[in-house]
């Protein structure tokens, strides 16, 4: 039928649509080698008998496999002409990709199955003054919106379109923003400045009017935003942006409200004892690997072996 792609058309397009060029293949590298070791470690704490959620896993591999179909498969070819791909793109690098990936606990992870020198390296990284600066949730919270804010609103996206290596750049800033405010706003990972669940609903509701309004003022725009955009699909771009900082936070409120309520249960359960909290036993590790770092390599009282 005419104006129909047929199923091997569309086949055909989702195989050959997925770039092949030297940065896809840098990444899809990367991606790699992150997702082998973590898969790696996962194994070897299940080999010392100890407890490593497959969900954590799954959850981490996944994001992995969010940031190089953002990347490398089709959408990103068309995300080159296509505003509303564009955002759908950087949605996916700067929301759906850190959220998976930070509930991975890939810090904890590393703290507990990684070799001692790897476990120095990392427990120093996550208690030193860097890590204090950069993952301060205002700083964190401030970088995304600004980002946005910053890339949509002003000739950055233009310049984008048409120089690849700034376009590299907007999109490896904003997976390294969102990775930022995620591990913040929702991962299990322990990091300098702690957000207890009740403060984390409160940070994920903030987020939620920046999102929107930028949104609506795309939606709302009179012309493209670019020379080679349509109007009709900027508007669209402003709407899945608009839908899609209401609905997406909404759900991370949802998943942060039970996991809140869960380890409540659990402390009654166990007559109030804190030792059943995630956030507190990632501390526990924290603290415990950062000791030993003081006192000159001693193991840390994880129960962790070095190899």
């Amino acid at each position: 039928m005419l104006g129909v792609t047929s199923p091997p058309g569309i086949a055909h397009h989702l195989i050959a649509g997925w770039r092949a060029d030297g940065e896809a293949w840098c990444v899809l590298a990367v991606l790699a080698c992150l997702g082998i070791g973590y898969a790696f470690w996962a194994a070897r704490i299940r080999r010392l008998e100890r407890i490593w959620s497959p969900w954590r896993t799954a959850s981490f591999l996944t994001g992995l496999g969010v940031v190089e179909v953002a990347i490398a498969s089709p959408l990103a070819s068309s995300a080159r002409s296509l505003f509303s791909t564009r955002v759908v793109q950087l949605a996916l690098l700067a929301d759906v990709a850190p959220t998976l990936l930070a509930l991975g606990s890939p810090i904890r992870l590393t703290l507990q199955a990684a070799p001692r020198r790897v476990r120095r390296f990392v427990a120093r990284g996550a208690s030193g003054h860097v890590a204090r600066a950069i993952t301060h949730p205002v700083l964190t919270l401030g970088v995304l919106a600004v980002s946005a804010y910053a890339y949509f609103l002003t000739p950055l996206y233009r310049l984008s379109m048409h120089h690849a290596p700034l376009l590299v750049a907007v999109e490896a800033e904003f997976l390294a923003a969102g990775c930022l405010f995620w591990w913040t706003a929702i991962g299990v990972d322990e990091l300098p400045h702690h957000l207890s669940e009740p403060v984390k609903l409160l940070y994920l509701g903030v987020t939620i009017p920046p999102g929107a309004f930028l949104g609506i003022d795309i939606l709302n725009t009179l012309r493209p935003l670019a020379s080679g955009d349509t109007l009709a699909d900027t508007h669209l771009g402003g709407a899945v942006l608009w839908g899609f900082a209401d609905l997406y936070t909404l759900a991370a409120l949802g998943l942060v409200y039970v996991r809140w309520m869960r380890d409540e249960d659990r402390r009654e359960l166990m007559g109030g004892s804190p030792d059943v909290d995630l956030v507190d036993e990632a501390e526990r590790i924290v603290a415990a690997a950062a000791a030993g770092l003081e006192q000159g390599g001693k193991r840390p009282e994880t129960g962790a072996t070095s190899p």
